[in-house]
């Protein structure tokens, strides 16, 4: 299996450290196949590419998905 990339392990770590403050636990492969089905899903939208379509997944946006 192919190691996370780096935004992505950031990313992941962020998002599970927003679920954590609200009482949730998710397994980190499901919060990365889940970031990753999301950034795929904006840059389709979008019409960019993935590695674009990643700086729409900021603090803000992470808690919101959190919630």
């Amino acid at each position: 299996m192919p190691r996370p990339s780096t935004w992505l392990s950031t990313t992941v770590a962020t998002l599970g450290g927003e679920l954590t403050r609200i009482g949730l636990t998710v397994p980190t492969y499901q919060l990365e196949a889940l970031l990753t089905d999301r950034v795929a899903a904006v840059a389709e939208r979008m019409h960019i590419t993935e590695r674009t379509a990643r700086q729409y997944f900021d603090q803000d946006t992470l808690h919101a998905l959190a919630q």
